[in-house]
């Protein structure tokens, strides 16, 4: 009789745990807002999942305050609305705000990081440091420095769609995709320093996703930054700057894998 006590109360005492539950959240490079998840979160369909918007997503007269510690103090907030182990999915310019944000709430439980055609700084480094002349080339086919308002802003959708995402060039439904989730992007985050421990950073579950025909942060690019870290795993997908618009199903797949292990 003893023992099926001792039994019954262990069951209850599994029961009443609060086992870490896991949130994933999605965080959008520059140039875009949370809009650009969309079609992969629905098609993942992750019970506890968000896209943010970061800073600089709304129509200012002076952007000029936001900044680097802005943008991941603000992803900071974001994520601390959960109590829960945190799976980020960083695209692009988010690969530094992410970093930069292990510094400033380290209570935060990261579990993994998956960066996607990401910048990854070293602490000291700009966000944008090891990107080629080819890279930057291209980006400014595109877009333009508004000095007064301290914004990058998008002067032609065409000469963007060419380098950000061919893909959608002549696919009318992935242009929609494109152009409804685009933005102007505040341009101080790119002179800002990024701060954080190389050994937190390091603690963390890494995978990188580079997609090896993009044209804003290039293969090389992406190459050169991954080296210098120790990753889980590396995946690859045949696509431009925006795999998870024009190339959803890939992205998924991987996203999938990384979640199950």
């Amino acid at each position: 009789m003893l023992k099926k006590y001792v039994f019954l109360f262990f069951l209850f005492s599994c029961s009443s745990l609060k086992l870490p539950q896991t949130q994933v959240t999605y965080i959008h490079g520059a140039h875009f807002n949370s809009k650009s998840w969309n079609e992969l979160r629905d098609e993942l369909g992750i019970k506890n999942s968000v896209a943010v918007n970061l800073p600089g997503r709304g129509n200012l007269e002076d952007y000029s305050f936001i900044d680097l510690n802005l943008m991941s103090l603000s992803l900071c907030d974001q994520l601390s609305l959960y109590e829960a182990e945190h799976v980020l999915i960083a695209h692009s310019q988010a690969g530094a705000v992410v970093n930069n944000m292990l510094s400033l709430c380290p209570s935060l439980k990261i579990k993994k990081i998956i960066y996607v055609s990401a910048v990854i700084p070293f602490p000291g480094e700009k966000p944008f440091d090891l990107l080629s002349k080819a890279d930057e080339r291209n980006y400014f086919q595109s877009v333009k420095l508004n000095k007064k308002k301290k914004l990058l802003e998008v002067n032609d959708h065409e000469k963007f769609l060419e380098f950000f995402a061919p893909e959608a060039l002549e696919e009318k439904d992935l242009r929609e995709e494109v152009l409804k989730s685009l933005t102007s992007e505040p341009a101080n985050i790119s002179q800002d320093l990024v701060q954080y421990s190389l050994s937190v950073l390091n603690s963390i579950k890494k995978y990188y996703v580079f997609t090896t025909q993009d044209k804003i942060v290039s293969l090389e690019s992406q190459k050169k930054t991954a080296s210098r870290f120790r990753f889980e795993k590396t995946f690859q997908i045949e696509s431009g700057h925006l795999p998870m618009i024009t190339h959803t199903d890939r992205l998924e797949d991987i996203i999938e894998e990384i979640l199950k292990n």
